[in-house]
């Protein structure tokens, strides 16, 4: 897919553009863009480059923004949808290990799972994780810092999925057909 931007220069209220710039790229990840008019007659698009080096844009709907699903309505879905998930655990700000959940720049939901195939176990290692976010970009830096750490020691070791504004962290102990069976269920449960 090939998306080419056209980039006004010297746009004011209510006046043509003076100059445009043709972008084109052909590593483009069709995802919508989120616009937000800052004036009547001129928008912007805030574009995020994901650790692939492609163009993400965080999601909207036709009414603007939407808004993630809480991260324990996702686990029932992967449940619903045949997945392994039992024992979901939903998280408060209190009880979420990592202490972000509600802060801001972090996930606004997140609940843990334990996938049946794998050995008893708490958070992320005994099946995954779910995190929920307000926006694509903090999304995004979320799973690239933990992509860094599970790339720095064997310890921290997971798969990371995302779609929409929902992030999956999977145990690295599931196989990469079990891990790809959840990867095309959450595209369905994080809508």
């Amino acid at each position: 897919m090939v998306l080419t931007m056209l980039l006004f220069a010297g746009c004011g209220t209510g006046s043509l553009p003076s100059r445009a710039v043709a972008v084109t790229s052909h590593a483009v990840t069709p995802v919508a863009a989120t616009i937000s008019a800052a004036t009547s007659s001129v928008a912007t698009v805030q574009p995020t480059i994901d650790s692939a080096f492609s163009l993400t844009m965080p999601a909207t709907s036709a009414n603007g923004p939407r808004s993630a699903p809480a991260a324990a309505t996702v686990a029932g879905r992967l449940q619903s949808a045949g997945l392994p998930v039992a024992d979901i655990s939903v998280l408060t700000a209190t009880s979420d290990p990592d202490h972000l959940l509600g802060k801001p720049d972090e996930y606004a939901s997140k609940a843990t799972f334990h996938d049946t195939r794998l050995p008893a176990a708490g958070g992320v290692d005994g099946g995954g994780a779910i995190e929920a976010f307000a926006d694509g970009t903090t999304l995004l830096t979320r799973k690239a810092y933990l992509q860094d750490i599970s790339k720095a020691s064997a310890l921290f070791k997971e798969r990371d999925l995302n779609a929409g504004l929902v992030l999956l962290r999977l145990s690295a102990t599931l196989t990469p057909d079990q891990a790809a069976a959840y990867e095309r269920a959450l595209s369905d449960a994080a809508k």
